[in-house]
């Protein structure tokens, strides 16, 4: 009985104490602990999402912002267009005092080395020179030791290509005659120009290969001497092979034309036309003895040629000391001619000192046609039919011999105190012939 009631009394014991725990935590303020959660595993807790770039905000489409990138190497300063061998094919001017022959031509490599080599046989070997250009690939040489009235050949050679050709030097001073070739006006029509070439050397090539001749250009070259373009496609165009042999065989003087120096500017015209020293730099008149004929190739658009003028003053004494049986000006104003534009103011200051001085012959290239006229025992030739839109002369001029419109070339030998000349279309044909004595 007794360890009944012990064993009763350790139950209640028991009860009563749990309840007093119950209760003392059901008291306020005395919250129950709740058990920890249990830390899940890994691979049940997901990563974290990661926080996404932000969209980046797109630039204004009116100005956009280049992505920076590496600084690009500075733009070089481009370089003149270039051109294989020669941009303009060797060609010869007259030079010096006495006189010689200068080969000038242009590379197509700005600041290029040529080599030009010559003598007297196709084998060459009296010269080599090595030639560097200018800044725009201009190259000249003067032929040193050429004998006169002497078959010269010579070979240039410039960027891997190759261009020859032959000449017949100046005669000496104790020549007994000379022979000369002119026109003028060839401006922008260089395929006229070529057919008129191709007579020439015709022409020429029925005379003895060692009779030296000289080519006399009336001037107006091209159509706009201040244009590069116009040298390169029309006064030197390579695209003719009859004019550029014409070039190259045949030593050349220039007269200034009105089209050659638009505004008096004839910066072109000396850069590619003038080999000779001048009286007066930077206006192209100058004198030169070829045989037995003296020659004088004026300048009326750099400077006037009014009376007295440093021009009209030079021309006066030259003409005074020359000493040769012939006396012979180039001028590119018409004096004297068919119509059409003409110098009138010339016919009162010009003609009356070529007759004190004693001229024989004036030749003019302003007027695209031929004419001549005899005025006051003098004759003056218009050759302005070299390649230019032919014009119509006009009838019955005062004085007025002959004229026609043709693109021809002019033909002159002097021996002895006669002038025989011959006026030769681009057909060949013969459209004027005369003869006439000196005046001295």
């Amino acid at each position: 009985m007794r360890g009944t009631i012990y064993a009763y009394s350790t139950v209640m014991l028991s009860l009563i104490l749990l309840s007093g725990c119950i209760c003392q935590n059901l008291l306020p303020g005395s919250q129950a602990t709740p058990a920890p959660t249990p830390t899940p595993a890994a691979t049940a807790t997901p990563a974290p999402t990661a926080t996404p770039a932000p969209t980046p905000t797109p630039a204004p489409t009116a100005t956009p912002t280049p992505t920076p990138a590496a600084t690009p190497a500075p733009t070089p300063t481009p370089t003149p267009a270039r051109f294989e061998g020669f941009r303009k094919q060797p060609y010869l001017l007259l030079a010096g005092d006495p006189l010689t022959v200068v080969v000038r031509w242009q590379t197509g490599d700005p600041n290029g080395k040529s080599t030009i080599e010559w003598g007297r046989t196709r084998y060459l070997g009296e010269g080599i020179v090595s030639v560097n250009a200018t800044s725009d690939g201009m190259s000249e040489l003067i032929l040193p030791n050429i004998t006169a009235s002497t078959i010269i050949h010579y070979r240039v050679t410039s960027s891997g290509e190759t261009f020859e050709a032959s000449f017949v030097s100046p005669p000496g001073s104790g020549a007994d005659s000379a022979l000369f070739y002119a026109y003028g006006n060839s401006m922008g029509e260089p395929e006229a120009e070529s057919r008129v070439a191709e007579r020439l050397l015709e022409n020429l090539g029925g005379n003895s290969s060692s009779r030296p001749a000289v080519l006399l250009h009336a001037g107006n070259l091209v159509s706009d001497g201040s244009r590069e373009a116009d040298w390169q496609t029309q006064a030197f165009s390579a695209d003719y092979a009859p004019l550029a042999t014409l070039r190259a065989t045949v030593p050349a003087a220039y007269a200034l034309g009105s089209r050659d120096a638009p505004g008096g500017n004839a910066s072109l015209f000396a850069k590619y036309a003038n080999a000779r020293s001048l009286p007066s730099p930077g206006h192209y008149y100058y004198s030169f003895d070829w045989g037995t004929a003296h020659f004088v190739v004026l300048d009326a658009y750099t400077s006037p040629i009014a009376l007295y003028s440093p021009e009209y003053n030079w021309l006066e004494h030259d003409l005074m000391g020359a000493r040769k049986e012939w006396k012979i000006v180039v001028v590119h104003p018409t004096i004297y001619g068919a119509g059409g534009n003409s110098q009138q103011s010339f016919q009162l200051t010009l003609a009356p000192l070529f007759e004190r001085t004693g001229v024989d012959f004036v030749l003019q290239g302003d007027n695209a046609y031929y004419s001549r006229v005899i005025a006051n025992g003098l004759t003056y030739v218009v050759s302005g039919g070299g390649g230019a839109a032919l014009e119509t002369p006009r009838d019955g001029v005062t004085q007025l011999v002959k004229a026609q419109a043709a693109h021809h070339f002019i033909r002159c030998e002097a021996a002895g105190d006669t002038m025989d000349c011959t006026a030769i279309s681009d057909n060949g044909t013969a459209i004027d012939s005369f003869s006439f004595r000196n005046r001295e």
